[in-house]
């Protein structure tokens, strides 16, 4: 636990870096400085980019979690790994770019009345979709070599610092909104070069090395994993994006903007539980390669309580919060006002699932995982079909929530059956209820002005929080990082 707790802290200190940058970028500068349809324009080009990207690696990326303890040498060639990172990376790409020609006049024709930004603009896919594969390559082999957190550093942060940076450029005027995007494409490339060099510069990117001495049968499973992998991957990010596209179906691209800054509001819930499913996915693979299930139950009972409490924690900061958010977004925001709260208890859901989605992904039921998905996907586009038309904004936020419930109770329900385990215990409850009564202590403050009323809310919270945590013990890890902090502040 003590690497994974190291790497997750570290982890964590950039995903948080980097979500006061994204909220620079995303939840005050964006909305301020760009229309809805443009703030619209940017998120559906990332969404789209997101799936055929995640597609393209053809499932090359699960192969790397799961199977690269095959592949590791000490000499870092691992049997020509990259190689056949590379190989897989190509013949993706080579797909999504014929799909790209082939469908490009009937994008641009579907939305050349309800969106024409988006018919203008939809060449951008191209530098998107390139920086999205070739990121979610490297990624999964960083986090292979147990540099998860190197990773997430060039993409969490630097990524968001370079975008900060155009965004000011647009403010002051020196660039227009087109340059803005011809930006954007480059810091959007930019952790895929950094990552590449950084490889370089390990001496990880090696190309040579040899297939031979592999164990029998290896070709039929990395096809397999590839296979399954790519559909489980596909309908992951599809599950995390779809919405957007069908609020720019069945709405338009301003309120796909509307959307997107509100569904980011509550997508902050998962900050934490990232860092940790990334740190903790390559144990897991390795305890279940190995049989060892003592060794995943205490992964994942630790990981799911520290997931559990860093999400509810941020979600009651979120909605003790959530009138100023309002009043610091412009006044056409307050539509996704209920958006920003179901999004952020689907969200929260999800954190509860803890590491169940990645025990039954990298274990031998990783089929049961892809068919899962698959189910899970259809029933976001039948319930985003039925809703949306029905309730608007709120119909793809209740889309979403569904889905992430029933995806939730699946998963935590078949580990349990599978693998005779579960990760909760009465502190879950414990901690429900000390964030409810915390909230509860929010509601009695009255509105002051915008940054005194934010500092008092938060200020709040976290002594009421951090004293009921150290005070109950709810968790070691938490404990042992507030004690840290602690004894720094009194040095």
């Amino acid at each position: 636990m003590g690497v994974i707790a190291r790497q997750s802290l570290k982890g964590s200190i950039y995903n948080y870096l980097g979500a006061a940058v994204a909220f620079l970028n995303i939840g005050l500068l964006m909305p301020l400085l760009f229309n809805t349809n443009q703030v619209g324009l940017i998120n559906i080009l990332l969404a789209m980019s997101s799936l055929i990207a995640q597609f393209s690696t053809l499932g090359v990326n699960y192969v790397n979690i799961r199977l690269f303890p095959y592949f590791r040498t000490k000499d870092k060639t691992h049997h020509g790994f990259m190689r056949l990172l590379l190989m897989f990376a190509l013949a993706g790409l080579a797909i999504s770019m014929t799909a790209y020609f082939i469908f490009k006049t009937q994008i641009i024709n579907n939305n050349q009345e309800s969106s024409p930004l988006l018919a203008e603009n939809v060449g951008y896919l191209i530098p998107l979709i390139i920086a999205s594969l070739t990121y979610l390559v490297l990624d999964g082999y960083f986090r292979s070599i147990y540099k998860a957190s190197t990773a997430m550093f060039f993409k969490e942060f630097f990524m968001r610092i370079l975008i900060l940076a155009g965004l000011m450029m647009y403010y002051f005027g020196w660039i227009d909104f087109k340059m803005f995007l011809n930006y954007y494409m480059i810091a959007f490339l930019s952790p895929s070069i950094l990552m590449i060099s950084y490889l370089f510069y390990i001496g990880e990117f090696k190309l040579k090395g040899s297939f031979e001495g592999l164990p029998p049968g290896i070709w039929r499973l990395v096809a397999s994993v590839a296979f399954f992998g790519m559909i489980s991957g596909f309908t992951n990010i599809a599950i995390m994006n779809m919405d957007k596209y069908f609020v720019n179906h069945f709405l338009d691209l301003s309120s796909t903007g509307i959307y997107a800054i509100s569904f980011y509001f509550g997508m902050m819930i998962l900050i934490p539980g990232k860092a940790m499913r990334r740190i903790s996915a390559t144990f897991l693979s390795e305890g279940l390669r190995n049989n060892d299930l003592n060794k995943v139950k205490l992964v994942y009972q630790k990981t799911n309580l520290n997931m559990f409490l860093s999400g509810i924690i941020i979600f009651v900061f979120l909605w003790a919060n959530i009138g100023n958010i309002l009043r610091i977004l412009p006044e056409e925001y307050a539509a996704g006002k209920w958006v920003i709260f179901i999004i952020g208890m689907a969200f929260l859901m999800s954190m509860v699932s803890g590491l169940s989605n990645q025990i039954i992904l990298y274990s031998n039921a990783y089929r049961v995982h892809a068919f899962s998905m698959l189910g899970l996907l259809v029933i976001l586009i039948l319930s985003n079909l039925i809703f949306i038309p029905m309730f608007g904004l709120i119909g793809a936020a209740l889309a979403t929530l569904l889905t992430y419930s029933v995806d939730t109770i699946f998963k935590w329900a078949y580990v349990w059956y599978k693998f005779k385990i579960q990760p909760f215990q009465r502190k879950h409850l414990f901690s429900l209820a000390i964030a409810l009564a915390i909230y509860s202590i929010t509601v009695l403050i009255p509105e002051l002005p915008l940054i005194p009323d934010i500092l008092l809310r938060c200020l709040i919270i976290t002594i009421a929080f951090v004293m009921s945590l150290r005070y109950f013990n709810l968790s070691e890890d938490i404990s042992a990082f507030i004690d840290m902090i602690l004894n720094k502040i009194r040095r």
